[in-house]
């Protein structure tokens, strides 16, 4: 006695390949017609973007190991690699006390001043901000190396400024980056 039984079954609607290919084809016209649409608005809007320009520097940051085990700690003497500690250097770098140094050696808020600001010079806040958002610090994966990456209009300004802060990690003046030890890393071209 199965309820199941007395009901008719209805015929699955599948469309086919050639059910698709003879949309296409009857259809084709307007495919084509979007598709250079689209194309064009891309090229048109391309043009008129104002041109952007990165400039990325590499540093190698290793924790300093003391020569001199200590049978209290014997595992604080291995240098490996931790992502923790890694992980806490890119905030060092994008920290206040890094990048409020190259703000004011490279007085960022009286040069960004005509671009952003209508002429009038931008706070230190201000120049901060917008410093931390034309920048992106990031770890390369299970290594020690930290890439710093600057945009800017200007491919010299996105060069020098990337490097400013590479060197303001390098050779602190008011920064405590005590612990960090910095090798410069070439990047292939």
């Amino acid at each position: 006695m199965d309820s199941n039984s007395n009901v008719p079954e209805t015929p699955e609607v599948r469309l086919h390949f050639l059910d698709y290919w003879r949309i296409i084809r009857l259809r084709k016209m307007v495919i084509l017609s979007v598709f250079f649409l689209v194309v064009l608005t891309t090229a048109v809007v391309s043009y008129f973007l104002p041109k952007s320009y990165s400039a990325t520097v590499g540093i190698s940051v290793e924790k300093d190991v003391t020569d001199v085990s200590s049978p209290l700690a014997p595992s604080a003497n291995v240098a490996g690699y931790d992502p923790f500690w890694i992980q806490t250097q890119v905030k060092k770098i994008e920290s206040a006390s890094i990048l409020h140094g190259v703000i004011r050696k490279y007085d960022l808020a009286k040069r960004w001043a005509e671009q952003y600001n209508d002429g009038e010079p931008l706070t230190l806040e201000e120049t901060f901000i917008l410093l931390k958002n034309k920048m992106r610090v990031r770890p390369d994966r299970n290594t020690s190396i930290i890439e710093i990456t600057f945009r800017s209009r200007d491919p010299k300004e996105a060069a020098e400024i990337a490097n400013a802060i590479a060197h303001a990690i390098a050779q602190p003046e008011d920064v405590d980056t005590s612990d960090i030890v910095v090798r410069p890393v070439a990047h292939p071209a």
